[in-house]
This record gives structure tokens, C-alpha cells and sequence, in this order.
């Protein structure tokens, strides 16, 4: 009797398992081990850099003389966002939201943002489904069978969140500032499914000691979870508090709409927020490096 409970626990955690291993392979990837690296730091960087030419040129082209006086309406005082909307006077809230915003300067140079970003999008996504699948075969290599199942479901949701991330950040370029609504909301949904994924990545379901115990003698296991404690979860952690500290300035900029210093500090907030995606997106090179070559 004991031996027949033995074989079908047995049986069971392989059919268990199964799945897992058909789902993790990394095999077939669009790049192979030796450029992932090299492919996620040069989309990185190339985008980190995109962003800041587009803010940057931007700033360049404001008149600072008149600096001051940009928001300011004709009785010389300033209003929050909630005393245009109890007016009906949206199109003058929206004025003064978009005032140094990243949205206002891409508006002006668009097309460097989907030339650049459209491939960027495209890379990242492949470097993540690759990683997602070398994660998959991890856990389904040495945490028991419904422990790796279940993280490969969270795996799975992640790659869903970041495309949906990818493809609102992409959207917003034909859906431009000029349309404020539709702006807002597509910003939004990009917003939410970036923050999404990064607490995702935070709570992965992987039991590390289990990992580093089942692969105690594997030097590259062993790495691999030291970066993740000490390296990605607290770079994770940083783009987290930039969504937060974004919030913070957006709500004090709603207060005061018309203020070109509050404007101008929203805009470089937000530009860094955009910058910390591609951190979040970057730091990954430290799971690549340990993906089969």
C-alpha cells in the first residue's frame, strides 16, 4: 500500500511538472545567450538616452526670460485643478497640466519616440520572455511541483503586464497630449501595468533557500540569488518610490496649476519616473548573464 501512495505521489508531481517543462525551455529565443546582455543594455541605454535628448531639447527650446509668467492667468493668482473642474473649464485645467511635462515635449518631437522606442519595445519583450522561460525551468528544476506551477503562473501574468506596459508606452505617441483625455488615460494604464509588473517581479513565489539548497553546488544559482536580494529587488524598490514620489509632486502641482516652478519640478520628476522604467528594464542584465549561452 505504501509503495503503490509512493508511486502515485510520484506519478503526480511528474505529471505536475510537465507543463513547467514544456513552458520553460529557452531554447528558440530571438537572441542567443551571448547577446542578451549586450541586446538589453544597448536598448537601455539607447532609450535612456532618446528620453532625455527629447526633455532636454525641449527645455532648450523654452523662452526662460518669461519664465515665471508662462501659467500665469490674468488676475495674477493660481487655482487647483479642482477649481477649473467645478467651472467646467477643462480645457484650461489641461493647459496648464501639460506645462513642461514629458507628454508636452514628446508632442513636439514624436517621431525619435517611436523610432527609437518601437524596437526597444520589441527587444525587451524577448529578452523578458526568455528570462521568464529560464526562470520557469529554475523552479521547475528544484522547488516541488505545485511550488513551481505556481510561480509559473506569476511568470506568466509578469510577460502579460509588461506588454501591455510596452505597447500603452508606444501608444502614447499617435495618442498625444493633444487629445488630453485619452492622453491621461492610455498614460495611466502604461503606468499601472509598469508598476504592476515591477511588484510582481518583488513577490515572484520562489523560495530562494529551497533554490540554493536544490542547487547548492551550482556557483552561477548561487550569484543569481545573491543579485536578486542584493542587487534587483533593491533597484525594484528605488523605481518603486519614484512612482510615489511622482504622485506626490502631480498632487502638489494640482494644487497650484499655473505655477511654472511646480510645473517645471513635476516635469523633471516625471522624466526621471520615465528613466526609472528603463532601470527596471536594465537591471535584468544580471539574470541574462546567467541564461544558457
Amino acid at each position: 500500500m505504501a509503495t503503490d501512495l509512493h508511486r502515485s505521489d510520484v506519478k503526480k508531481d511528474k505529471l505536475l511538472r510537465a507543463p513547467a517543462a514544456q513552458a520553460a525551455g529557452v531554447g528558440g529565443g530571438v537572441f542567443s545567450g551571448g547577446a542578451r546582455p549586450t541586446a538589453r543594455l544597448v536598448a537601455a541605454v539607447g532609450n535612456s538616452a532618446m528620453v532625455l535628448y527629447v526633455y532636454l531639447a525641449h527645455l532648450w527650446s523654452v523662452e526662460w526670460h518669461r519664465f515665471g509668467t508662462f501659467g500665469l492667468r490674468p488676475d495674477g493668482q493660481h487655482a487647483g485643478l479642482r477649481d477649473y473642474l467645478m467651472r467646467l473649464d477643462v480645457d484650461a485645467a489641461f493647459n496648464y497640466l501639460r506645462t513642461f511635462t514629458f507628454s508636452e515635449a514628446m508632442f513636439h518631437n514624436p517621431t525619435i519616440y517611436v523610432v527609437v522606442g518601437t524596437p526597444v519595445s520589441l527587444v525587451l519583450l524577448a529578452l523578458e520572455r526568455d528570462r521568464m522561460r529560464w526562470l520557469s525551468t529554475l523552479v521547475a528544476d528544484t522547488l516541488p511541483a505545485e511550488e513551481a506551477a505556481r510561480a509559473i503562473r506569476w511568470f506568466r501574468t509578469y510577460l502579460v503586464s509588461m506588454a501591455i506596459m510596452l505597447a500603452f508606452i508606444l501608444l502614447l505617441a499617435p495618442v498625444h497630449i493633444g487629445f488630453p483625455i485619452m492622453h491621461y488615460v492610455v498614460a495611466g494604464v502604461a503606468i499601472a501595468s509598469g508598476s504592476f509588473s515591477m511588484v510582481l517581479s518583488l513577490n515572484f513565489p520562489i523560495d530562494l533557500d529551497a533554490v540554493a539548497a536544490a542547487r547548492g553546488d551550482d556557483p552561477e544559482v548561487a550569484r543569481w540569488i545573491h543579485r536578486v536580494r542584493h542587487v534587483e529587488r533593491p533597484v525594484v524598490k528605488l523605481c518603486l518610490g519614484l512612482h510615489l514620489l511622482a504622485v506626490g509632486v502631480a498632487v502638489w502641482k494640482s494644487e497650484c496649476l499655473g505655477d511654472d516652478r511646480l510645473s517645471l519640478l513635476f516635469g523633471v520628476v516625471e522624466t526621471l519616473l520615465i528613466l526609472g522604467y528603463q532601470l527596471f528594464a536594465g537591471i535584468f542584465v544580471l539574470d541574462d548573464l546567467e541564461l544558457p549561452r
